[in-house]
């Protein structure tokens, strides 16, 4: 059988052609689609023909199973791109987002999956990473981690970067962790990491490779105020209050005094599905959640206690589901993925009041599963991937106002 490789390459042109049948799209698409849109769609054909392809050598269009149809690989809106890449044509983008040349592949060239990334007062990139392990169908049967046997990560799990020649400065967490997830820094420089086999969270200060404080139970999931269930990140306020995210089961917010102490727990799981990702924006007295698996952005106020408040901003993400948020005085960035695989990964700048979308953006070399995004002083935006074959693991984005 021979697969021809333009099934997919399809909303450049007026008309949609797939499987031999052709459609021409509503109305009121008449525009000519930008650069950052056609970026988008070159990578949607690519991962369609991708899960083609493996569908074909998994026999399952013998089986009856056959791809989507092209255009569910487009969400419409895309299709109002202004070759200037404007959203629904809106006027004078005040923001662009442009890669960085950063040779950092050499570092990561033993690396599969780069988890984390947070970034000092001093500019230089920390990266949290798993070393030999992957998460896989094999690492978890009802919540507990399968593969203890392998042991930790031998090699130090937190790198951390030269900002401008990507060049190891130093590295630490060697035999520690099992599956990093998630990494911040606090205003006094302390490192806190999740790890989601362990099902728990560390501090770690300045240059001591020995935690000074420990969340949750070691390979105990559970959902009381000692126990955490895939927890995947942190913010830490200035007052010292620390907010997790926990995480993939559990979907609620819990609080702790400075000290590790329990503060508060905050936003069921009827209210989220997988928090993601964190950003604490002080200055607006705002508690930002990437609410994963339901496509959206939440922010919550704090109250004078830093316990959370009310939920104050509720913003869908119509491009699919958030992974990671960052924010900048009325932007928020997040880097977004559809688990189906029919949206490609992206990078998107929304507005933090409602969540109009400002503009998409992506790597020349493509994001596969882009994890975790943290921003350097305003000016520069890292991206870190998960993608089990890419051959990038972290990015670097100039912003320019």
């Amino acid at each position: 059988m021979v697969v021809e490789a333009h099934f997919y390459r399809t909303v450049i042109s007026t008309k949609t052609s797939y499987f031999g049948q052709t459609r021409t799209p509503g109305s009121r698409v008449q525009r000519t689609p930008g650069r950052g849109y056609r970026r988008h769609a070159d990578r949607c054909g690519e991962m369609a023909i991708e899960r083609l392809l493996l569908c074909l050598s998994a026999g399952c269009l013998a089986a009856g199973f056959y791809p989507e149809p092209a255009e569910y690989f487009y969400p419409e809106q895309f299709l109002d791109y202004q070759t200037n890449d404007k959203p629904g044509g809106s006027e004078n983008r005040k923001m662009s987002i442009e890669e960085v040349k950063w040779p950092v592949e050499n570092t990561f060239k033993n690396i599969l999956q780069v988890a984390g990334v947070e970034v000092d007062k001093w500019g230089r990139v920390h990266v949290f990473h798993r070393g030999d392990r992957m998460w896989d169908d094999r690492s978890f049967k009802s919540d507990v981690y399968q593969l203890e046997e392998l042991g930790p990560i031998e090699i130090d799990a937190v790198l951390i970067l030269d900002p401008s020649s990507g060049e190891l400065i130093r590295g630490w967490g060697k035999n520690r962790f099992y599956l990093p997830h998630g990494i911040t820094l606090d205003n006094r420089e302390n490192s806190w990491v999740t790890d989601v086999a362990l099902h728990q969270v560390f501090k770690f200060a300045v240059n001591n490779e020995e935690p000074s404080i420990v969340l949750g139970k070691k390979f105990q999931p559970g959902s009381d105020r000692e126990h955490f269930c895939k927890p995947t990140d942190v913010a830490v306020a200035s007052s010292g209050v620390v907010y997790v995210s926990d995480g993939y089961c559990n979907s609620r917010i819990i609080a702790f005094q400075p000290d590790g102490t329990f503060f508060g727990e905050f936003a069921q799981s009827d209210e989220m599905n997988i928090p993601h990702s964190l950003s604490l924006i002080e200055e607006r007295k705002l508690l930002c959640v990437a609410d994963r698996q339901n496509a959206r952005i939440l922010c919550y106020s704090l109250k004078e206690d830093n316990s959370l408040g009310e939920l104050i901003i509720n913003n869908g993400v119509s491009v699919g589901f958030p992974y990671a948020i960052a924010s900048k005085g009325e932007y928020m960035f997040a880097v977004t993925l559809a688990s189906t695989g029919k949206v490609a990964a992206m990078g998107i700048t929304t507005k933090l009041k409602d969540g109009s979308l400002i503009d998409i953006w992506d790597s020349k070399e493509r994001f596969s599963m882009p994890h975790d995004m943290a921003l350097s002083n305003g000016t520069f935006l890292y991206v870190a991937d998960v993608g089990k074959f890419t051959p990038k693991k972290l990015f670097k984005f100039k912003i320019t106002d």
